[in-house]
């Protein structure tokens, strides 16, 4: 498990390290982190780590047009008509 502590900040950076190993630690057992550090050990998993920040930024943009669009929705549905009819009490 201390490989697996110290291994955090050369992934993670040492900020990530320091707020992520709490969450990680209630998560995951020794034996699945021990795994994850020996898959990122490799190959495959250094492409992973690579293709990382690609994948969020292209995931983060379509979360964020989708969020866009979903709140437009939500308001244009909430707003009264533009030309209401006055009530019955305002009209002479």
């Amino acid at each position: 498990m201390r490989r697996a502590l110290r291994i955090f900040p050369l992934y993670y950076g040492v900020l990530g390290a320091y707020l992520g190993r709490p969450i990680y630690l209630k998560a995951y057992d020794r034996k699945t982190l021990l795994a994850v550090i020996r898959f990122y050990d490799t190959e495959e998993g250094k492409n992973v780590i690579a293709g990382l920040p690609h994948v969020m930024s292209e995931a983060m943009a379509v979360g964020q047009k989708w969020g866009r669009e979903l709140a437009d929705k939500s308001l244009a549905a909430s707003r009264p008509p533009e030309n209401p009819a006055a009530p019955p009490s305002a009209q002479p």
